[in-house]
């Protein structure tokens, strides 16, 4: 099994200029004491930056601060020791939805049932800034325990 942090991994999976600019990236994150919270997919996880950012550094590198500044506000990274949600039985009944393995392209599957959605009973059992951040909780269960 290839360990998915490893550079050799993604080397085949880069153009040149791509792999030029995750390695510079991967330098500039060292350097700057960036902590990233997948660190198995630590270099898919530059590679996406770069190829967002079409591998212009500077702006791969500010999108990446920015990301983690984002983390760290919303506390994504405790959420899930954290999070209290009593209301989650009842809003799955009127907001049903489900997280199901992922696609052919390993991407997570995400089914929301909208003919059973009842808005209107939902924010009158949870807020949206609740909903949002469970929504956030569930993310976060499912990279780091589901996923793995």
């Amino acid at each position: 099994e290839v360990v998915r942090k490893d550079l050799a991994f993604v080397e085949e999976r880069v153009t040149e200029e791509e792999l030029a600019a995750i390695v510079l990236l991967s330098q500039r994150v060292q350097a700057k004491g960036y902590k990233l919270p997948f660190d198995d997919d630590y270099y898919l996880t530059l590679m996406r930056y770069c190829r967002a950012r079409n591998c212009q550094l500077d702006k791969s590198e500010e999108m990446l601060a920015a990301m983690l500044k984002w983390r760290e506000v919303e506390g994504a990274d405790t959420i899930l020791s954290t999070w209290q949600y009593p209301e989650r039985d009842q809003v799955l009944l009127c907001y049903p939805h489900v997280h199901h393995k992922t696609d052919k392209k390993g991407r997570p599957v995400f089914y929301v049932h909208v003919g059973q959605l009842d808005p209107v009973a939902l924010l009158k059992l949870t807020s949206e800034p609740r909903l949002q951040r469970n929504h956030l909780y569930e993310w976060e269960e499912l990279l780091k325990i589901k996923f793995p």
